[in-house]
């Protein structure tokens, strides 16, 4: 029944993501991530036997070209049931939404097929054979540990005994292998000073704050820097609330009414998130190893210079091109020569 094929989806979903295995889209969700999942799971992975859920959610299309088209202009209003479910599992929601959901983890057992029986229960794990000592002579190692140790004290309360008898002036009666005096105490090994336990915490604890800390100031200086340093305008558009679409102005998306049209220029939904932080940079020489994480790169032609953007998603204009985070190879094969220049 569907009510356990929602429940397995939603397994798989916590399973990948407890692990980080999802997309920053999917582990860090928004509807406006969510769009761009979809968008990233319809380019990279296009089944013919996901059609009908694609088809259900954003509407019949001829071809996967037809689809990301769709996907990229889809209004990120219709993603936030699906992006409230995720965060509160407890809500109901509709079919086409776990289906969409399993679609985008890559459940394996997509999509819901009403004769399939779908069981939760989870395969149990077995139980290790016990490894079961053999009777006779064979002994557990500690059992024969001791015997051997209660052997040579034996054997040493025996040759003190004999040395004894054999000493002049010595009476045999009085001889025993019980006598306290006969009864050799092995030595206490010596071992060096060691630090408390408590002061090692203290001090491991202590080395973790600091790390925590030089790593905090490190992320906060780097920000800093970008906003300092690059002649991106960081300020976000007044809106006037009429502007429900956007279109790329070169180095960031614009708001616009959806009534303007602009010519050549695509118009698509407007994206809050989009309009904050998504941003070209225009002087790459300022970038540096400490962009990495802050900075992504795309090669619009096989020839030509990457162009570096400030988040992450897919170019502004060649929409089935990825953004790629910037590495320390991109780095020094076409930045530092800028800066050398």
């Amino acid at each position: 029944m569907f009510p356990d094929y929602k429940e397995l989806v939603l397994r798989s979903y916590r399973k990948k993501r407890d692990a980080s295995e999802l997309s920053s889209a999917l582990q860090y969700h928004s509807p406006a991530q969510l769009r761009d999942a979809c968008l990233a799971a319809c380019t990279e992975r296009f089944l013919k036997s996901d059609e009908k859920t694609l088809s259900d959610f954003f509407g019949k299309c001829n071809s996967p070209a037809d689809y990301a088209e769709t996907i990229r202009n889809f209004d990120i209003n219709k993603f936030r049931q699906l992006n409230k479910f995720l965060n509160n599992h407890k809500m109901d929601t509709n079919e086409k939404n776990i289906e969409l959901l399993a679609w985008l983890i890559d459940f394996e057992d997509r999509p819901f097929k009403l004769s399939k029986k779908y069981s939760l229960e989870e395969t149990p794990v077995l139980e290790k054979e016990k490894t079961e000592l053999p009777e006779g002579d064979i002994k557990p190692v500690e059992t024969k540990k001791a015997e051997l140790l209660t052997e040579d004290i034996g054997n040493e309360k025996d040759d003190i005994t004999t040395s004894l008898a054999s000493t002049p002036g010595t009476n045999n009666s009085e001889i025993t292998t019980n006598s306290p005096a006969l009864i050799a105490t092995p030595p206490k090994p010596l071992t060096p000073p060691t630090t408390p336990a408590p002061l090692r915490k203290t001090r491991k604890r202590y080395a973790i704050m600091i790390s925590i800390l030089a790593t905090g100031m490190l992320l906060a200086g780097t920000g800093i820097y970008w906003r300092l340093h690059n002649n991106i305008n960081y300020k976000t558009p007044m809106l006037t609330g009429n502007e429900k679409c956007m279109f790329w102005a070169g180095d960031h998306y614009q708001p616009i009414s959806c009534n303007e049209k602009i010519d050549g220029t695509l118009v698509i939904a407007l994206d809050s998130t989009k309009i904050t932080h998504f941003k070209k940079i225009t002087r790459p020489d300022t970038i540096t190893y400490n962009a990495k994480g802050f900075v992504w790169y795309v090669k619009p032609k096989k020839d030509s210079d990457p162009e570096y953007y400030t988040s992450e998603g897919f170019h502004p204009v060649s929409y089935q091109l990825r953004l790629k985070p910037i590495t320390n190879y991109i780095i020094d094969k076409y930045i530092t020569p800028l800066r050398n220049n």
